[in-house]
C-alpha cells in the first residue's frame, strides 16, 4: 500500500496528513464532511494523491526550498532534510556524494567530511540507516517523521549547559 502526504487548508487552519493512502483518503473525507457539512458521496472518489484541488499540497521538492522551510540546525538535521528531499525525488538510497551534491543544490556549505555527518545523523539521532548496498544510506521512518512534522527544539537557554549557572 502506498504512503501519501496531503496538506488540507480549512479556513485559516492547515492540517497535514501522512500515511497509507486509504487512511489519508478517509481522513480527508471526514474533514471535508465536518467543515462543509457534506454527505459522504459528495467527496471525490479518486485517491487524494491524484486530486487536482488545493488539498494536495506537499512539501517542496527542491533542496533550497525545503531547507528554507524546515530550517535545520547543524549537519545532523541538514542531512535528514536532504535525505528526505532525495527520497521524495526518487532516490531512496543515497551515497555521501549524493548528499554533497544536495548540499550544493540547497545553497548550503557542506561539511568537510560528508560521510561523517551522515554517520552522526545515523548514530546520534537515528535519522539515517544503512542502505541495501555497501556505502549507501537511507532515511529512517523516525527521520522522515522528524522532517515532516518538525524538529524538536528545547526551550532551555542554550548558553546554560548541564544545569550550571552562568558566571
Amino acid at each position: 500500500m502506498s504512503r501519501i502526504e496531503v496538506t488540507v487548508t480549512l479556513g485559516d487552519r492547515r492540517i497535514t496528513l501522512e500515511g497509507p493512502e486509504d487512511f489519508v483518503r478517509e481522513e480527508v473525507r471526514r474533514l471535508a464532511k465536518s467543515e462543509l457539512g457534506t454527505v459522504g458521496n459528495e467527496i471525490p472518489a479518486e485517491p487524494a494523491s491524484q486530486q487536482t484541488t488545493a488539498l494536495a499540497v506537499n512539501l517542496p521538492n527542491r533542496e533550497a526550498d525545503l531547507l528554507a522551510q524546515k530550517r535545520p540546525r547543524g549537519h545532523v538535521e541538514t542531512v535528514a532534510v536532504l535525505a528526505y528531499c532525495l527520497a521524495k525525488n526518487g532516490i531512496p538510497e543515497f551515497t555521501p556524494e549524493d548528499i554533497h551534491r544536495a548540499y550544493l543544490r540547497g545553497g548550503v556549505r557542506p561539511p568537510k567530511v560528508v560521510a561523517q555527518a551522515i554517520r552522526d545523523a545515523k548514530n546520534t539521532a537515528d535519522f539515517i540507516e544503512r542502505g541495501s548496498k555497501a556505502g549507501t544510506y537511507k532515511l529512517t521512518t523516525h527521520g522522515e517523521a522528524t522532517v515532516v512534522f518538525g524538529f524538536r527544539r528545547s526551550a532551555r537557554n542554550p548558553k546554560k549547559r548541564g544545569g550550571q549557572d552562568e558566571h
